[in-house]
């Protein structure tokens, strides 16, 4: 069995500050493409504050490596509900929007509020 080990930053973190400054082969594309040439697993942390569209977690799975891995951040409405008193209905709506991801989707990131 191969083993695989997954690296990336929380959010699409550059080390450059804007497309002009990377690297030539990348300016007509998008972040998340110069992005999966550095790393191949970012935590989606956007998740957390709001659910992107099915359609966009699609186009972000077709725009990267057959061998990346999304860590999606799990949805604050699901996990900072007062002691936890989420309806299930949120839980399954979290993971429609994530499946677009397929065979891409790694993990899922679960931050629970302080206590």
């Amino acid at each position: 069995m191969e083993e695989r080990f997954w690296s990336g930053t929380s959010n699409i973190v550059l080390p450059v500050p804007n497309k002009q400054a990377f690297p030539p082969e990348y300016r007509d594309k998008s972040r998340l493409t110069y992005y999966a040439s550095l790393f191949n697993s970012p935590e989606v942390n956007a998740s957390f504050y709001k659910l992107p569209q099915p359609a966009t977690v699609k186009r972000w799975a077709a725009s990267v490596p057959d061998d990346f891995r999304f860590t999606f951040k799990l949805w604050k409405e699901i996990t900072h509900v007062k002691e936890l008193a989420y309806q299930p209905t949120d839980l399954e709506k979290f993971l429609s929007v994530v499946d677009p991801a397929g065979h891409k989707l790694g993990c899922m990131l679960v931050q629970f509020p302080r206590r």
